[in-house]
């Protein structure tokens, strides 16, 4: 079963092509627009809730790796921490 909230970034994706197609200036296009804008914000806080109960392990490795950057840590630092963590892990 597919998680709601990548549904929802699939159907956002297709929104802003589809608008595009229509063109975001025509009536169609800007009606397209905000059809999606309601879906959006009708499904949004049930994807984050359904995304919290039910947590991806490659999402929070991705917070995990971001959060570890953004704290001024480089890319070899990240990779030599996840070899230790590695070994730390097969030894025992």
């Amino acid at each position: 079963m597919a998680r709601l909230l990548d549904v929802l970034m699939r159907v956002d994706n297709l929104a802003r092509i589809g608008a595009r197609v229509l063109g975001t200036r025509s009536d169609s296009g800007r009606a397209f627009q905000q059809a999606a804008a309601d879906l959006r914000s009708v499904l949004a806080p049930l994807a984050l809730h359904q995304a919290a109960e039910q947590p991806d392990p490659k999402i929070d490795l991705m917070r995990v790796l971001a959060a570890a950057e953004d704290s001024g840590l480089s890319w070899p630092d990240i990779r030599d921490a996840l070899n230790r963590y590695h070994e730390t892990r097969t030894r025992g």
